[in-house]
């Protein structure tokens, strides 16, 4: 009898350390269904929303992600991200445009650790003619998505 409950609390010691070390597991329906409101949400000067499902984080700085285009060049001061699943996310930002005399500019940055409990939080940056803006969400176990409302003046 001994020996059997040696080997069942060994097999259940295995399960747990096992389950530990596994990527975490995320609600796929409540992921979906938070996307689905993001598109909703009233933002004053929003210019276009951006969402996707997390990408692996890596070492480079703005690859991938999803992008939208302007028709004209158009001021933008700020982006809202916000994010749900994991724990936290990092946020890759670019916007690509033209300054005055009309050679091309860019501006990329990556923003860490922003906590994902699906409230939005601005990333102060901007440029006079932006003619793109460049989103993406990236967590060390790509689960979970983000979304970027694009604010330009109000």
């Amino acid at each position: 009898m001994r020996r059997w409950r040696g080997f069942a609390l060994g097999a259940v010691l295995m399960a747990v350390l096992t389950g530990c070390s596994a990527t975490p597991e995320v609600d796929t329906d409540a992921v979906q269904d938070w996307m689905a409101t993001q598109d909703s949400r009233e933002v004053a000067g929003s210019l276009a929303t951006l969402a996707g499902l997390a990408s692996p984080l890596s070492d480079v700085v703005g690859e991938g992600g999803v992008t939208a285009a302007f028709d004209e060049p158009t001021a933008i001061v700020s982006v809202l991200f916000a994010c749900f699943g994991p724990e936290t996310m990092s946020a890759d930002i670019a916007l690509s445009g033209s300054d005055a005399g009309g050679s091309a500019m860019s501006q990329t940055i990556r923003t860490d650790d922003l906590v994902c409990d699906g409230e939005p939080q601005r990333i102060d940056m901007g440029m006079d003619a932006a003619t793109e803006v460049t989103a993406n969400g990236l967590g060390r176990d790509a689960v979970g998505a983000w979304s970027v409302v694009v604010v330009g003046e109000s």
